[in-house]
Protein backbone atom coordinates (compact mmCIF):
# COMPACT_ATOMS: atom_id res chain seq x y z
CA UNK A 1 0.00 0.00 0.00
CA UNK A 2 1.51 3.71 -1.16
CA UNK A 3 2.70 6.26 1.65
CA UNK A 4 -0.29 8.33 0.46
CA UNK A 5 -2.90 5.90 0.94
CA UNK A 6 -1.87 5.08 4.25
CA UNK A 7 -2.16 8.42 5.35
CA UNK A 8 -5.30 9.36 3.65
CA UNK A 9 -6.96 6.13 5.22
CA UNK A 10 -5.28 7.24 9.12
CA UNK A 11 -6.77 10.54 8.36
CA UNK A 12 -9.83 8.86 7.54
CA UNK A 13 -9.66 7.02 11.01
CA UNK A 14 -8.65 9.55 12.95
CA UNK A 15 -11.14 12.15 11.59
CA UNK A 16 -13.70 9.60 12.50
CA UNK A 17 -12.73 8.53 15.73
CA UNK A 18 -12.77 12.13 17.09
CA UNK A 19 -16.14 12.91 15.47
CA UNK A 20 -17.39 9.72 17.45
CA UNK A 21 -16.21 10.83 20.91
CA UNK A 22 -16.32 14.33 20.63
CA UNK A 23 -20.51 13.93 20.12
CA UNK A 24 -20.81 11.25 22.37
CA UNK A 25 -19.17 13.09 25.46
CA UNK A 26 -20.73 16.70 24.14
CA UNK A 27 -23.83 16.61 27.16
CA UNK A 28 -26.62 18.02 24.49
CA UNK A 29 -30.05 16.67 23.85
CA UNK A 30 -30.88 13.97 21.01
CA UNK A 31 -31.97 16.68 18.06
CA UNK A 32 -28.64 18.50 19.10
CA UNK A 33 -26.59 15.83 19.06
CA UNK A 34 -28.18 14.38 15.56
CA UNK A 35 -27.66 17.83 14.35
CA UNK A 36 -23.79 17.78 15.55
CA UNK A 37 -23.33 14.39 14.05
CA UNK A 38 -24.90 15.59 10.29
CA UNK A 39 -23.37 18.49 10.54
CA UNK A 40 -19.18 16.81 11.37
CA UNK A 41 -20.39 14.15 8.93
CA UNK A 42 -20.51 16.65 6.44
CA UNK A 43 -17.89 18.18 7.00
CA UNK A 44 -15.56 14.80 6.96
CA UNK A 45 -16.89 14.43 3.58
CA UNK A 46 -15.91 17.78 2.19
CA UNK A 47 -12.57 17.10 4.17
CA UNK A 48 -12.35 13.68 2.50
CA UNK A 49 -13.40 15.05 -0.90
CA UNK A 50 -10.45 17.75 -0.56
CA UNK A 51 -8.10 15.21 -0.63
CA UNK A 52 -8.71 12.54 -2.66
CA UNK A 53 -9.13 15.73 -5.21
CA UNK A 54 -5.59 16.50 -3.94
CA UNK A 55 -4.07 12.93 -5.23
CA UNK A 56 -1.49 12.76 -7.45
CA UNK A 57 -2.36 10.62 -10.17
CA UNK A 58 0.41 10.71 -12.30
CA UNK A 59 2.18 7.37 -10.84
CA UNK A 60 -1.44 5.74 -11.75
CA UNK A 61 -1.07 7.37 -15.59
CA UNK A 62 2.74 6.31 -15.84
CA UNK A 63 1.73 2.66 -15.31
CA UNK A 64 -1.15 2.63 -17.84
CA UNK A 65 1.59 3.73 -20.25
CA UNK A 66 4.14 1.54 -19.17
CA UNK A 67 1.21 -1.21 -19.45
CA UNK A 68 0.09 -0.31 -22.96
CA UNK A 69 3.73 0.24 -24.59
CA UNK A 70 3.94 -3.74 -23.08
CA UNK A 71 0.56 -4.41 -24.44
CA UNK A 72 1.31 -3.05 -27.81
CA UNK A 73 4.72 -4.75 -28.15
CA UNK A 74 3.17 -8.25 -26.87
CA UNK A 75 0.78 -8.00 -29.89
CA UNK A 76 3.21 -6.78 -31.98
CA UNK A 77 5.39 -10.31 -31.19
CA UNK A 78 2.17 -12.22 -31.51
CA UNK A 79 1.60 -11.42 -35.07
CA UNK A 80 5.33 -11.96 -36.22
CA UNK A 81 4.81 -15.16 -34.59
CA UNK A 82 1.40 -15.82 -35.83
CA UNK A 83 2.67 -15.53 -39.55
CA UNK A 84 5.70 -17.15 -38.93
CA UNK A 85 3.92 -20.78 -38.20
CA UNK A 86 1.34 -19.83 -41.25
CA UNK A 87 4.53 -19.82 -43.27
CA UNK A 88 5.81 -23.43 -41.54
CA UNK A 89 2.28 -24.93 -41.85
CA UNK A 90 2.60 -23.72 -45.76
CA UNK A 91 6.12 -25.12 -46.09
CA UNK A 92 5.17 -28.38 -44.60
CA UNK A 93 1.99 -28.94 -46.80
CA UNK A 94 4.10 -28.24 -49.61
CA UNK A 95 6.68 -30.83 -48.55
CA UNK A 96 4.12 -33.11 -47.36
CA UNK A 97 2.48 -32.75 -50.89
CA UNK A 98 5.81 -33.50 -52.32
CA UNK A 99 6.70 -36.65 -50.65
CA UNK A 100 3.24 -38.03 -51.76
CA UNK A 101 3.87 -37.38 -55.05
CA UNK A 102 7.42 -39.01 -54.86
CA UNK A 103 5.86 -41.26 -53.43
CA UNK A 104 3.19 -42.12 -56.35
CA UNK A 105 6.05 -41.54 -58.44
CA UNK A 106 8.46 -44.25 -57.00
CA UNK A 107 5.00 -46.81 -56.67
CA UNK A 108 4.41 -46.20 -60.49
CA UNK A 109 8.34 -46.83 -61.62
CA UNK A 110 8.39 -50.23 -59.71
CA UNK A 111 4.93 -51.00 -60.85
Amino acid sequence: MSKKSNLLEGLLIGAIAGVAVGVLLAPDSGEKTRKKIKEKASDLKDSIDEQLDNIDTEPLNDLKDKFNDVKEGASEEYQKIAEKVKELDKEIREKIASLKKQSKDIETETT
